[in-house]
């Protein structure tokens, strides 16, 4: 191994040690906490792709630049995500991290432009009609409390609503868990996947 493989190595794992604190600092609501611990994450799995920038070694490469931008679309670092999102992306990432990409670029654009938007929560809303989906529940991109997410066989992303007094039992029996949900389908311009539950018995199982 490389001294530039074992750097990145050594970046990698750094940043996931904090990543798990953060995901503690999550489940227990200390915003400040979380908010500490994932920035940290974030320098170290950023400086991790910065070395493998310029390395045609996949899909190491695209994976750290697809992990350090989740970690800065968490931290609400719009900007910051898209620079990495732009820099996996030009690189010759598979197939299937290709598309996480997109879809996380995606998240981030809706994401920001719900900020700037003083009334953007106001024109989220629930259709009639119920969704029905398949996949392992995730903790969720971003620092909504209330929300988690669910990667489909087909690598589809949907934001799982849940309401905030059941979220830490849910994570809790289902996290990185396949689970079968079913809820009302919401509707806003780019945040088309997402799903609101109003209950703990809308996700179950298979």
């Amino acid at each position: 191994m490389t001294t530039k493989a074992r750097r990145v190595n050594q970046l990698h794992h750094e940043a996931m040690e904090f990543a798990d604190e953060s995901f503690v600092a999550r489940l227990e609501k200390d915003r400040e906490r979380y908010l500490h611990f994932t920035r940290l994450a974030l320098e170290k799995e950023a400086a991790a792709a910065e070395l493998m920038v310029d390395e045609n070694v996949e899909p190491t490469r695209s994976v750290l630049h697809r992990s350090a931008a989740t970690l800065a679309w968490r931290c609400e670092m719009y900007e910051e995500a898209r620079r990495l999102i732009y820099r996996g992306l030009a690189g010759d990432a598979p197939p299937e991290i290709e598309a996480e990409l997109r879809d996380l670029l995606r998240e981030v654009e809706a994401a920001a432009g719900a900020r700037s938007s003083a009334n953007g929560d106001a024109v989220l809303q629930t259709t009639d009609e119920t969704t029905h989906k398949t996949g392992v529940l995730k903790i969720a991109n971003a620092l909504d409390v209330s929300e988690c997410v669910l990667i489909t066989s087909d690598k589809e992303r949907w934001t799982i609503e849940v309401p905030e007094h059941i979220m830490n039992e849910v994570l809790g029996e289902y996290f990185n868990k396949e689970v079968h949900v079913v809820g009302k389908r919401m509707k806003k311009e780019r945040l088309l996947k997402r799903i609101r539950l109003e209950s703990r018995d809308q996700i179950t199982a298979p």
